[in-house]
């Protein structure tokens, strides 16, 4: 059984930066942050989250390594 706070999420704007916070990077994709550290843990081209060493919380995803995993790992419409 899905879970409706989970399954839906709403688009949300953000604005362009150098990075973004789990939070942002999840509006942008319209997933929750759940899924995205799920998605960091595949093991096969896993979502590109970064921390700074000894920190456990607080986690970036950069600009660049968030549009290029999204150019491999989501496909056109029409290709469906």
């Amino acid at each position: 059984m899905s879970n409706p706070k989970i399954d839906s999420v709403k688009p949300q704007k953000v604005a362009v930066q150098d990075f973004y916070s789990v939070q942002e990077a999840a509006a942008l994709l319209c997933i929750s942050k759940t899924r995205v550290y799920e998605l960091a843990k595949k093991a096969d081209d896993p979502f590109p989250l970064r921390r700074l060493k000894g920190f456990k919380r607080t986690s970036i995803v950069l600009r660049k390594e968030l549009i290029a995993w999204v150019q491999r790992n989501y496909v056109l419409a029409s290709d469906r």
